[in-house]
């Protein structure tokens, strides 16, 4: 997964993108995500078995909007963990398809 610390500014809306690469190396199984602010969880997604195949990245891109309700430090984090068989998946990364993880101010509500 990813972590990245914010300022927040209360009232302000945060654009959350996240770029990853799934890639199951333990063997055909589904890939589970999940999108966490602090330890609540804003939002949950998976890919099933049917896309995820032994040592195939599958690219995938997130955008989420928050908006903040409070002034101060924030830690946001995506978690990837396999959906079945408690096998080995990761979030791959190398030059030609980086991982990435930023946040944008994108003004107020």
């Amino acid at each position: 997964g990813m972590t990245l610390t914010i300022t927040e500014i209360s009232g302000r809306r945060y654009r959350i993108n996240i770029k990853c690469n799934p890639y199951p190396s333990g063997g055909q199984q589904g890939v589970s995500f999940k999108l966490l602010r602090g330890a609540t969880g804003l939002l949950e997604w998976g890919l099933s078995t049917t896309l995820m195949d032994v040592n195939t990245g599958y690219p995938g891109y997130l955008t989420y909007v928050y908006t903040s309700t409070a002034s101060g430090s924030a830690t946001y984090k995506m978690q990837l963990k396999a959906a079945t068989n408690n096998t080995a998946v990761a979030d791959y990364g190398d030059g030609t398809f980086p991982r990435q993880f930023w946040i944008e101010d994108i003004g107020n509500t």
